[in-house]
């Protein structure tokens, strides 16, 4: 997909997180495969 839609950053405690840099593309890829976008209260930790 590149940088362009999907990046990798580390937080100031080393932790990865996986930003999605075009949200309106991300809900349209969402939609088409008829997956619920999460919200804050659902995110969860990677297993390392």
């Amino acid at each position: 997909m590149g940088q362009d839609y999907i990046r990798l950053y580390r937080t100031g405690r080393g932790d990865k997180v996986i930003k999605l840099e075009k949200l309106v593309w991300a809900d349209q890829w969402m939609t088409y495969y008829d997956l619920e976008v999460p919200h804050h209260r659902h995110w969860t930790k990677l297993k390392e």
